[in-house]
């Protein structure tokens, strides 16, 4: 198989169902009713798949799901989005991935995650021919798909450069606790590495934007972006270190805000901007998908997330 897809994405893809508001749990055997109760594309390699497709990027995702009513919806849904689906595998061994994800009124998010499919998702899935035309090949959901994790991870970044497109790696939580033993074998053929805070602080230990930074450094990355919620991100490169600030914008929904920012971000690296601008536009991006609930139901296409970006404010420096 062979795509021409600018970007490629390599991802877990979910059933999101999202609660909204959900302050605390209910008692055993009661019942809690939500006001709002929605089935959506989840995932991190769904969402951003999806959110550049938001942007006019031409995108493709690999991933699995199953073969199961969750696994169509998902597949008809990206289709639908404008996502290339011609990668996506389907299984028998395992339903869908699925979460269910309760919103707090803040837009702050608890997740119960099934892995299902994406458990089973192996680098033989994957068809090296996928790679061919790729300007870029993103991982999206790092530690979900924990077949992949590792040497597999590392060799299909290797297959990428070697085919000359650029490699970025966004991770999840780690549930699992493996954290820099999954993630090392991966860090060499990477040229963005774009994690939460959280989640950079798990793999090395360190507390600090910069010290975190300088952790991951050693390694012949191009940029470090680490991403810092509504205080935007820190980055850093070449020597020198950014804090580019958040968009003010009420926050309905956090989820999918992180893989938002990743689209944004690839986005702008596609179209040759500097590691800062993309950072701005993956902030810009991020912002936009907190605004309503669900993954990416708030991103905009590129004119008007510039035109979003022109009018609104940020929330200062960091």
């Amino acid at each position: 198989m062979v795509l021409m897809a600018d970007i490629v994405v390599v991802g877990n893809m979910v059933a999101d169902l999202l609660a909204k508001p959900v302050e605390e749990m209910p008692p055993r055997g009661a019942v809690q009713p939500v006001p709002q109760l929605e089935l959506q594309s989840g995932g991190c390699g769904a969402n951003a798949a999806n959110a550049l497709a938001c942007l006019g990027v031409d995108v493709a995702v690999a991933g699995m799901v199953g073969n199961d009513p969750l696994g169509d919806f998902l597949v008809e849904d990206m289709r639908a989005n404008g996502v290339d689906v011609s990668a996506v595998v389907r299984t028998d061994k395992a339903l869908t991935a699925t979460t269910f994800v309760a919103i707090h009124a803040d837009g702050e998010r608890s997740f119960f995650h099934h892995f299902g499919a994406s458990a089973h998702f192996r680098l033989e899935d994957i068809e090296q021919g996928l790679l061919d035309n790729a300007k870029i090949v993103h991982i999206g959901g790092f530690f979900s798909m924990p077949a992949l994790d590792g040497p597999p991870t590392a060799e299909l970044l290797q297959a990428a450069k070697g085919k000359g497109a650029i490699t970025c790696l966004d991770t999840a939580y780690d549930s699992g606790g493996r954290w820099m033993e999954a993630l090392a074998p991966c860090l060499d053929y990477l040229d963005y590495f774009i994690p939460s805070l959280q989640e950079a602080r798990a793999l090395s230990g360190m507390r600090t934007e910069r010290e975190i930074a300088e952790f991951f450094l050693k390694h012949p990355l191009r940029a470090v972006v680490i991403k810092l919620g509504d205080r935007g991100c820190y980055l850093r490169s070449g020597g020198q270190e950014w804090r580019i600030p958040a968009f003010r914008v009420q926050c309905v929904d956090a989820t999918g805000a992180g893989d938002a920012f990743a689209a944004g971000f690839l986005a702008a690296t596609l179209n040759g901007s500097t590691p800062q601008q993309a950072a701005r536009l993956g902030n810009a991006v991020g912002a936009l998908a907190v605004t309503k609930v669900g993954a990416t139901a708030g991103v905009l296409d590129m004119p008007a997330t510039l035109e979003f970006m022109s009018r609104k404010e940020t929330c200062g420096a960091t």
